[in-house]
This record gives C-alpha cells, sequence and structure tokens, in this order.
C-alpha cells in the first residue's frame, strides 16, 4: 500500500520514523497525510483520493472532501468540563478501582480517554509508538496545560511517551496503580458509513494490532490491576477476566495481577 507523509523539515525524523513503521506493518490502506500547523497547533491533513468512497456522505456519492482534517480538540474538551474534577462515571470508573491514583494509557490513540482521565483527576502517562499520532498528542497536552481550566485547576496534564508499550513498560520505569488498553477493535460484520474519521486513519497507520494479547500479558504480570476496553460484540482479548463491568455499548475487563507465567 502506498505510505505518503509530509510534512515541515524541523519534523524529517518523525515522519521517516512514521513512514517505516507504516512500511512494516502488516495490513492497514493506503496512507497520504501531511502534517501542519494551523492557528498553533499541529494537525494532520488526510489526503483522499478521487475515487476514494469510504468518506462519502450518505446523501450524494459524489460530495467527497479532498481533505480531511485531523487534530485534537483541546478547545471542546475544556469548554465540557462543568466542574473539577470531574464525575467519574460508571462503569469506566468502577474498572479503574477507587484505590487507583496514577494510571498508564498504554494505548493512547488520540487521547480522549487520557484527557477524561485527567479531568477526573488522575495522574496519567500515555504511551503511544505512531510517531506523528505521539507528536500531535505532545503538542495538545501542551496547549491543554496552557488553558486558563488546566491553570486554574492546577491540572496535571497527561505525560506523553512515545514508544512501544511493551519496551516502555519493560523497563520498569513507570509506576502506575493501573494500565489502561484500548486496542484497536475487530471489525463487525457490517461496517458503518458513519465510522470515526480519525479512528480509521488510526486503524490505516497501525495495520493490524497483532502484540495486543502480548502487551495484555505482560501488564498482568507487571502491575497491580490492568483494565482492557471491548466492545460488547467482541470476546476477551485474553483469558477470561477477573471482573466485567459492562455499559451499553462497551465493556471492560479487568485483570488483578499474576506473577504466573
Amino acid at each position: 500500500m502506498e505510505v505518503v507523509i509530509k510534512g515541515p523539515k524541523g519534523y524529517a525524523s518523525i515522519i521517516e520514523k512514521q513512514i517505516q513503521l507504516c512500511t512494516n506493518r502488516i495490513g492497514g490502506g493506503p496512507v497520504n497525510i501531511e502534517l501542519v500547523l494551523r492557528d498553533g497547533q499541529l494537525e494532520l491533513l488526510e489526503q483522499l483520493t478521487s475515487n476514494s468512497t469510504k468518506h462519502a456522505d450518505r446523501s450524494s456519492k459524489q460530495n467527497v472532501p479532498k481533505q480531511l482534517r485531523h487534530k485534537i480538540d483541546v478547545a471542546k474538551f475544556v469548554k465540557q468540563q462543568k466542574s473539577w474534577p470531574a464525575a467519574k462515571q460508571k462503569p469506566l470508573s468502577q474498572a479503574i478501582g477507587r484505590k487507583t491514583n496514577k494510571l498508564v494509557d498504554a494505548t493512547a490513540g488520540w487521547g480522549g480517554d487520557a484527557m477524561r482521565f485527567c479531568s477526573q483527576g488522575y495522574e496519567v502517562i500515555c504511551c503511544e509508538r505512531q510517531p506523528l499520532i505521539a507528536l500531535l498528542l505532545r503538542d495538545a497536552m501542551r496547549l491543554l496545560a496552557e488553558t486558563e481550566w488546566a491553570q486554574k485547576n492546577k491540572v496535571s496534564v497527561p505525560v506523553v511517551e512515545t514508544g512501544d508499550a511493551l519496551d516502555l513498560l519493560g523497563n520498569g520505569a513507570f509506576s502506575a496503580d493501573c494500565i489502561y488498553l484500548d486496542p484497536m477493535f475487530p471489525s463487525k460484520r457490517k461496517s458503518s458509513a458513519m465510522a470515526n474519521k480519525s479512528m480509521e486513519l488510526l486503524h490505516g497507520l497501525i495495520g493490524e494490532d497483532i502484540d495486543a494479547e502480548s502487551l495484555l500479558c505482560h501488564c498482568v504480570q507487571k502491575y497491580p490491576r490492568t483494565v482492557v476496553k471491548r466492545p460488547n460484540y467482541a470476546p476477551p482479548l485474553w483469558r477470561e477476566p477477573d471482573e466485567q463491568f459492562t455499559g451499553k455499548l462497551i465493556r471492560y475487563d479487568v485483570y488483578f495481577q499474576s506473577k504466573s507465567k
């Protein structure tokens, strides 16, 4: 599959690493994106081919945009915050556990869950192995730290670490009460035409998420509590969890630390 990634010269090494990862992935579609700085924030522009239909409007197959913008909307997130710390919503808060103060989001992606945890008062470390996504995450956390909301409430914004979570967690650099995993969901029989566009781009960059089970097994051996986000239609990522907390569409599988090999 064709991989085209462009951007400012100052980010050449990051772009090269991303191209290499995309080239070596298993599965995934063509990638044609450009890293740009717009309104003081880094974002990605996805170039769509003329025959692309995956983002077509339902009302008109010809209404296909030439570009899609992908960014972490910090301003929207801050606007949604009504109190500090934010209320902890079930079933996710049940899965994270009452004793958790510090957690690692080991598959951070676009940072939605990490910012939610941050707003609830947790100390958060993000791991992201896609260099461009990690770059956007770090830039967004910089902007978040500069907001009036964060400064007024002395919010500890998530720290972003670039690299494979297996390596980052394996070197013992992080202490955490809980590891949170949100691996790629398995495909349903019928895909939604209104699927999240930024998630589709992330899927394209990553390809098949082949090492998610290995990451889970490692976390269960090394950390007190590991939480895996899964769609209700999918089986557990590994063995049967020690606890499950289920919502309407999503459930959280919880595994407690085990020293068994």
